[in-house]
């Protein structure tokens, strides 16, 4: 607006200096024309000079102007950005806040996470269970200490060694299907087999151990050591079997076993099964003359004389009383009969107790198992009968017969 003042200043001056009395009359004209005519000059110049100045002016002015709407679109492009810059400020310092309670929660994790890990280790190094971790490769990853002193080996010793073979050799098949069972994600609840010592004894082990997860795929197993347990158990089952005062086979055992030799011999009937039922002579009178101290030491005796005559595979057992069975598998008749006779004529030996000595007989009965022993007392019952019939002083059966 300073060049428009400027501009009316200059019209003024120019306008000034613009005088009729300068114009040269015309002739012919009166004076008073003259002067109109000068004075129509004048005022059309000042017009002419006046519209030239307007139309410099508007042209600047138009000028100007594009200039102030082109600052004033900077400045809405300004306060646009501004606008999005405070938006975003606000965004950003949302975000902050959402990260710095993020971190907070985060770090609460951390140490949430941290105090579980420290218990687990802590309880993982104290617990008196054996604890491990196994892979699928089918080694140890790691074992607590308690692990290591029941085994009694060093934690790197177990780490390198293949588990497999730790375990006991007629364990191995077991291990590997309920290994198998385990990532084919089947939990063990509860498995039983033996672990080598380093010192080469083995112990019992019981497992407990859930089945892998994609997330989780290692083995976790928690191990017992069940060794006096299971001794137990053997005595116990040892002692269910056995006749306590001579260690054979007691009747119920002997009658199991006869039973499965029964089944076996339906199912593949390639060698004879024999069966010895023996009975000794005079045995009552010792008892009451001597007294069953006496009796019971030579029921011990006989009972080692029957051992000492049979095989490892053979299967001696006590009846009851003075009553003996033997189990006995031959290829030929030849076999059994050589048995028969040294039994017979080890137990017709004088028994030597103290200062005593005691004469004794033996009643020996043999049956061959056949088709038509259908069950095991069946086959008990025959080889009884034979040897009743020898105690009754009857004549010996061939043994193709019997």
């Amino acid at each position: 607006m300073a060049s428009f003042s400027s501009d009316i200043s200059t019209i003024g001056y120019l306008l000034s200096t613009i005088h009729y009395s300068e114009i040269k009359p015309l002739a012919g004209l009166s004076d008073d024309q003259n002067l109109k005519i000068g004075t129509l000059v004048t005022v059309l110049g000042a017009q002419l000079l006046i519209t030239v100045l307007v139309r410099e002016y508007k042209g600047q002015l138009m000028t100007e102007l594009n200039h102030l709407n082109e600052k004033l679109e900077l400045l809405r492009q300004g306060m646009r950005e501004f606008d999005m810059l405070r938006n975003r400020l606000g965004e950003l310092e949302a975000v902050t806040r959402a990260i710095a309670h993020s971190n907070q929660n985060i770090v609460s994790d951390i140490q949430n996470t941290q105090q579980i890990i420290a218990q687990w280790e802590y309880f993982f190094e104290h617990s008196l269970d054996m604890l491990c971790i196994a892979d699928e490769r089918g080694y140890f990853t790691e074992v607590n200490p308690s692990f290591q002193r029941a085994l009694g080996y060093s934690k790197e010793e177990l780490l390198s060694t293949p588990y497999l073979e730790l375990i006991h050799p007629d364990d191995i098949d077991a291990t590997k299907q309920t290994a198998q069972s385990l990532f084919d994600g089947c939990d063990t609840v509860s498995f039983d087999n033996r672990y080598r010592r380093k010192d080469g004894s083995y112990i019992w082990l019981n497992w407990t151990c859930p089945a892998p997860t994609e997330t989780c795929p290692f083995l976790y197993a928690i191990a017992r050591d069940i060794t006096e347990r299971k001794r137990s158990e053997s005595e116990v089952l040892y002692r269910a079997q056995h006749d306590e005062l001579t260690d054979l086979f007691n009747r119920a055992a002997f009658m199991q076993e006869l039973s499965f030799a029964v089944e076996r011999h339906k199912r593949n009937p390639v060698h004879d099964v024999w069966l010895f039922y023996l009975d000794l002579n005079d045995f009552k009178p010792i008892n009451d003359q001597y007294g069953h101290h006496i009796g019971d030491e030579v029921l011990r005796q006989v009972s080692a004389r029957i051992k000492s005559t049979c095989r490892a595979t053979d299967l001696p057992a006590r009846l009851g009383g003075d009553e003996f069975t033997v189990l006995y598998q031959a290829t030929n008749t030849i076999d059994a009969q050589a048995l028969k006779a040294r039994l017979q004529a080890l137990l017709n030996k004088p028994i030597l107790i103290h200062t005593q000595t005691l004469n004794l007989g033996v009643s020996i009965g043999m049956a061959r198992l056949s088709a038509e022993d259908e069950t095991a007392q069946a086959f008990l019952n025959r080889a009884d009968q034979d040897m009743y019939s020898h105690k009754l002083g009857g004549v010996e059966h061939p043994a193709a017969s019997i």
